[in-house]
């Protein structure tokens, strides 16, 4: 289930802040409702975590019915560390040229 977490932390990442995924991401937020979803790491969590227990279940034969929930906490407290973080300064230095 850690795994799991994990991946649907990452996945939930991807999403939200990738510059890689900007040609997903950009179409899609001119729909309200999904520039909303993008915007909000415990909704976008809880989404990336049924995902996650889609895949478990039909793929590895597991079921986790709680794994959206605990992904959605997990994404929003990832979340919330990295912008406190970002909020005393702390970013990683930009590459050199």
């Amino acid at each position: 289930m850690t795994e799991g977490i994990l991946a649907a932390i990452g996945l939930m990442c991807l999403l939200k802040y990738a510059s890689i995924l900007d040609f997903i991401r950009t179409p899609l937020t001119r729909i309200a409702y999904l520039e909303k979803l993008f915007q909000c790491s415990l909704c976008l969590g809880f989404w990336t975590g049924i995902f996650a227990a889609l895949y478990f279940h039909f793929v590895e034969e597991q079921t986790y019915w709680l794994m959206p929930f605990i992904s959605c906490a997990a994404c929003w407290l990832f979340d919330g560390i990295v912008t406190f973080i970002h909020a005393f300064g702390w970013a990683p230095a930009p590459p050199e040229e």
